[in-house]
């Protein structure tokens, strides 16, 4: 079977080709994609040639796509044609996968897919990968309510960070660089601030005292380390107090280091979650049927999966206008 796809042939190289899709095995499900979506800091990194592991060029970039299921393996008992999934994408193709979601046709083993509740658009469920990785972070920050919290970086995960922590009781402020993205995310409803200098400064007059839950969601080095210095000061007595929680969000390629003896004097804890789990995926999803949040913010924009090389040229160049694209398939 034929079917196209997205391929990354080299450094900011993207290309539509055709490939061969293997047979159906007996434990895998076929889909055929509606839509996928395009990740703004995983799928760069991809195609700037910094993503680690073992892989060579052409890859098929993408870890979210939604569609129908069009065939069942012969031991598949959780799903029928005609049901609507979401899964990252497919695990079949005659080329390296990163993570194989744009695709037309993908080949899914059974355990990697969930169904999509009935009533929520595709537009939105095919943002619930991005949804479940900051919510998978949310349920692992302990938050307890009234908790003040500073989320960095506002791409998708950043803003669906924000909105996760605020819906948990955290009284939730947020930053980025860009003046075009905070004025975008109020209207969300989120209070945010453009980063001056650096965070401390920007923060200094707001959060004289710090934060409880600092969240980096910008996979940039430098900025870790100035999240860590939005942390409480702690007293040398013999009062207890908390010292201040840091979740990282943002993905790195690669290692990363920070000040330790800053960590060390305040005591931070320093948090990391690995992605997301398929509940994970069923809760944002579920989620997104009952909240009044306008996705159509963060999905910015559809289009045919034909112009790829032209959103992600998009995404990489005009990140004040977009925050991620869908591409539509069928």
């Amino acid at each position: 079977m034929k079917t196209k796809a997205v391929l990354f042939t080299g450094i900011n190289q993207v290309e539509i080709s055709s490939l061969d899709l293997p047979l159906l095995k007996h434990d895998e499900i076929r889909v055929e994609t509606v839509m996928s979506c395009l990740s703004p800091g995983t799928d760069l990194r991809v195609l700037a040639g910094q993503q680690v592991g073992d892989w060579k060029w052409p890859v098929i970039p993408g870890y979210s796509m939604v569609g129908n299921v069009v065939a069942c393996g012969k031991d598949v008992s959780r799903f029928a044609d005609g049901d609507r999934v979401f899964c990252i994408g497919t695990q079949a193709a005659p080329c390296d996968l990163l993570w194989g979601g744009n695709i037309g046709i993908g080949n899914v083993q059974e355990g990697k897919a969930v169904k999509i509740p009935d009533g929520l658009e595709w537009e939105n469920a095919c943002l619930a990968k991005l949804a479940a990785i900051a919510y998978h972070g949310s349920t692992r920050s302990h938050l307890a309510t009234g908790e003040t919290v500073v989320v960095i970086g506002m791409g998708p995960i950043g803003i669906f960070s924000a909105l996760f922590h605020r819906e948990k009781g955290g009284i939730v402020r947020v930053a980025d660089l860009s003046e075009a993205r905070i004025e975008r995310v109020a209207k969300m409803g989120l209070e945010g601030l453009v980063v001056e200098k650096t965070l401390l400064n920007t923060f200094q007059e707001l959060m004289p005292d710090g934060a409880d839950l600092i969240v980096d969601c910008t996979g940039v080095e430098s900025l870790l380390e100035q999240s860590m210095q939005l942390s409480h000061e702690l007293p040398w007595d013999e009062s207890w107090e908390r010292g201040s929680r840091i979740l990282i969000q943002g993905s790195y390629a690669d290692r990363v280091s920070f000040d330790y003896d800053l960590a060390f004097q305040r005591e931070m804890q320093i948090q990391l979650t690995r992605d997301h789990q398929n509940r994970d995926l069923e809760t944002v999803m579920n989620w997104m049927l009952a909240t009044k949040v306008p996705f159509a913010e963060i999905l910015t924009d559809v289009r045919s999966f034909e112009r790829a090389p032209e959103a992600f040229s998009d995404l990489l160049n005009n990140k004040d206008e977009f925050f991620t694209i869908g591409l539509k398939w069928s």
